[in-house]
């Protein structure tokens, strides 16, 4: 369960690694979306080779993951400082769990609110067919480089050092999204997050 967390949340971070102290606003995702992205860099350890989905309704973000059959996505919403983890450790068994951005991002170990992100546009670059610009930014500590469509759907990930690739999408969809699919759901046991290395353990 924590290896699972540990993967989805460094695969959240990935598709939103060209966050923020530059000059700028990120594009903003506008348009309702589906991605599928490989994850290729070595140091991505477990997550490397592993792919995701990514969905995009109105401000929602879902990202799902398939480790090894263990199922679980993550929600994450504009406007609101957390993210939540469900997971589906056996057929007909969720479990949630919260993450708290502010302590996630100060501890080094989590997604970040993607829609409150700052940088600086470096390049141009056509991906799949979709034209996209090069975002170049640092957010505590991290320098990050990734190349966005104007609409906010991400296409690429770099190491701004070497330029070797992190993530790449190899599919994408503009079409509605299901709402239903943007909800925790129901049946889901709700759980308190493991604490991650550096972060604050909750009360």
């Amino acid at each position: 369960m924590r290896l699972f967390t540990r993967l989805a949340s460094a695969a959240a971070l990935a598709l939103v690694a060209s966050v923020a102290s530059a000059q700028v606003p990120l594009p903003s995702p506008t348009v309702d979306f589906l991605v599928e992205a490989r994850i290729v860099a070595a140091q991505a350890g477990p997550a490397q080779g592993m792919t995701m989905i990514v969905r995009h309704k109105v401000g929602k973000i879902r990202t799902d993951l398939d480790n090894m059959g263990m199922k679980g996505f993550m929600l994450m919403e504009r406007g609101n400082n957390t993210a939540t983890m469900v997971m589906e450790p056996s057929p007909g068994m969720k479990m949630a769990m919260e993450l708290d951005l502010t302590q996630a991002a100060a501890a080094n170990a989590g997604p970040v609110d993607i829609w409150n992100m700052k940088g600086e546009r470096v390049g141009t670059d056509r991906i799949l067919g979709e034209s996209c610009d090069w975002w170049q930014a640092e957010y505590s500590g991290r320098k990050s480089k990734a190349c966005m469509t104007p609409d906010g759907i991400p296409m690429k990930a770099v190491d701004p050092q070497t330029n070797q690739a992190l993530w790449e999408v190899v599919r994408v969809e503009r079409r509605t999204q299901d709402a239903a699919l943007f909800v925790v759901p129901a049946d889901a046991q709700r759980m308190q997050v493991p604490n991650m290395p550096g972060m604050p353990r909750r009360q």
